[in-house]
């Protein structure tokens, strides 16, 4: 009996079924006017994938009441009896988003665990919008949970808009869940509860009245997500939120300039038609929740390249550099305004965002100190709060977290894909008995081939090894295979890219 090849006419075929991203991990970028640690990609990819792996395997957990829910267990956050919060859900969702792939080093579960997160947090809506989380969720005493539809925390729902976003684009809007659409919804909440329509400060969580509101001036600085306001203008044209990012920056020149002209150093929280820092916590100073304000802004000049964002981070981390006499060792949790140390000792969830405010200046002392830093937060592991931090940064420094628009806009120069041309050729021979698929690599990577069924199934797995960098062919028997008639995906997964071809075997 005779069979040969009939190879499809799609040159790129990704299949649902085998959970195909349009942004797998790694994407190893390199962001306009920025430097990241100098080490190889690879090896970057390589420690955030174990970190990652850890992160998951220690704070994700199925939900007890939510069918086919996720959270992140939040531990230390929120109180007796809390399980999670909306800070940690945004975490979370950001993480999967960005983390999805199926190579040697991503996910091949994000998007189930992130579909879970959302069904977990529509689950839990706060008081004033079913569109906003409860900014916590409580063990129900029986293994499940419970909200009672508390306010929400603005930050919590920040990230998860952005979250929404990035899903959009890394996995389309045309399934279950239209992620595009529930981003809109999320963004629409925050700007109607959580942003002063007249001061367009960010506010510390929802309220439907804040011209009267005690809190109206009130804000928290880990809160100013600068880069998120635009990625939402980009998604909505409402420019409602490019006034947002603006007055960011005007708020903080008011405040560093009285309060922390040498440093840059925020407040945890501020008050005041005129800002000034507020003891909303009990703490006055560069604290837990002000730790991520250098992250935030430094992901707005990375993504967006705002010259504002770039003053900020350079003042920053001219400061730090200076301080802790070029080593990030020195580094201490928490500062007085002024810069000087109230802690001793070192927690990542401060020199991680530290680090991506060096990312703005491509000075030798910035680079020299950035590497220093990665060596230093790669592998340190603290708790929920400390690791969430700490693995955001990660993918920051590392150009792996991609800023969220639409992939045929992208540059695409600026992605490292070690796939070269991004083909994927399936050759029959002339026995009709067997095929040649060859591709090229544009650098060494550990590789997967697989032959799979239209359904996902794995018929036999061609290579699993690593490659130096070229071009490669593998031949496969037919019969040795045991194809029957229909089609079949060759699918070749290395560790920053896949690609799949459809080819029919007929008799």
């Amino acid at each position: 009996m005779k069979k040969f090849l009939q190879i499809s006419a799609l040159t790129l075929m990704i299949v649902s079924c085998l959970n195909a991203q349009n942004r797998p991990f790694p994407q190893s970028m390199d962001f306009n006017d920025c430097i990241k640690p100098e080490v190889n990609p690879e090896n970057m990819a390589y420690y955030i994938s174990e970190f990652y792996k850890y992160w998951r395997d220690t704070y994700l957990k199925p939900s007890g009441s939510t069918t086919g829910g996720y959270y992140i267990y939040a531990q230390g956050t929120g109180g007796p009896g809390t399980v999670t919060v909306s800070e940690a859900q945004g975490y979370g969702m950001i993480v999967f988003a960005l983390m999805a792939g199926t190579g040697s080093y991503a996910e091949p579960d994000a998007k189930k665990y992130f579909d879970g997160m959302y069904r977990f947090l529509k689950a839990h809506p706060c008081r004033s919008s079913n569109n906003l989380m409860s900014w916590q969720v409580l063990s129900d005493g029986s293994g499940g949970e419970t909200s009672y539809q508390d306010y929400s925390a603005t930050d919590g729902d920040l990230d998860i808009a952005y979250a929404f976003v990035l899903a959009h684009y890394q996995w389309g809007s045309n399934g279950s869940i239209n992620y595009l659409q529930e981003a809109k919804a999320v963004i629409d909440a925050i700007k109607r509860y959580e942003i002063n329509p007249d001061s367009k400060r960010v506010m510390i969580c929802d309220n439907s009245d804040w011209s009267s509101h005690p809190q109206r001036l009130q804000s928290r600085c880990s809160d100013w997500m600068a880069g998120h306001f635009r990625t939402y203008y980009e998604v909505t044209g409402d420019s409602f939120w490019n006034s947002v990012a603006t007055t960011v920056y005007s708020t903080y020149n008011q405040l560093s300039s009285s309060y922390s002209s040498q440093t840059g150093l925020v407040p945890d929280f501020i008050d005041g038609q005129t800002p000034a820092p507020y003891s909303y916590s009990g703490k006055t100073h560069y604290s837990y929740d002000a730790c991520r304000f250098p992250w935030r802004i430094g992901a707005d000049f990375a993504h967006h390249g705002t010259s504002s964002a770039k003053s900020v981070c350079n003042k920053i981390a001219n400061w730090l550099i200076d301080e802790t006499s070029g080593d990030p060792k020195n580094i201490m949790a928490e500062y007085q305004l002024n810069g000087t140390p109230i802690g001793d000792f070192n927690s990542t969830a401060f020199t991680s965002p530290f680090l991506v405010a060096c990312i703005a200046d491509k000075s030798s002392t910035s680079q020299d100190f950035l590497n220093k830093g990665w060596n230093e937060i790669k592998m340190e592991k603290e708790e929920y709060y400390e690791d969430s931090i700490n693995l955001l940064c990660m993918l920051i420094l590392s150009g792996n977290w991609w800023k969220p628009e639409p992939y045929t806009e992208i540059d695409k120069e600026n992605y490292n894909n070690l796939l070269a041309d991004k083909r994927l050729k399936i050759i029959p021979n002339g026995d009709n008995k067997s095929f040649t698929i060859s591709y090229s690599l544009s650098k060494s990577s550990v590789i997967r081939i697989g032959i799979y069924t239209l359904s996902g199934k794995l018929v036999q797995l061609l290579a699993n090894e690593y490659q130096n960098r070229g071009n490669h062919t593998i031949t496969a028997s037919i019969n040795n295979i045991s194809l029957s008639n229909g089609a079949y995906i060759v699918s070749l997964v290395t560790s920053e890219n896949s690609v799949n071809k459809k080819f029919s075997v007929i008799n």
